[in-house]
Order: C-alpha cells, then structure tokens, then sequence
C-alpha cells in the first residue's frame, strides 16, 4: 500500500477530476499520485 503525502487544495482537486475522468480507478490514481487509495475514494466522495 502507498504511504500518503501531504496535498493542496488544488491537487486534491486535480487528483478527484483525474479520478472521475478515469471511471473511479481508485488504485490507478492512488499509484500516480503516491497518496492512499482510502484518501483518493474519500475526497471523490466528498466531492461528488
């Protein structure tokens, strides 16, 4: 698993739209932008 980093407001925000763009890949984006797959599908569900 991938050891989250510390992120802005706008790569939190580029990672989300990354995400959605990519039909919710989770691990894909968790993998680029080297934060945790919990992370990346809690700020979707914030987001959405």
């Amino acid at each position: 698993m991938t050891k989250g980093r510390n992120t802005t407001l706008e790569e939190r925000i580029e990672i989300v739209k990354y995400c959605l763009e990519h039909n919710r890949n989770y691990i894909e984006t968790a993998e680029k932008y080297q934060v945790s797959y919990q992370q990346v599908r809690s700020w979707v569900i914030k987001y959405d």
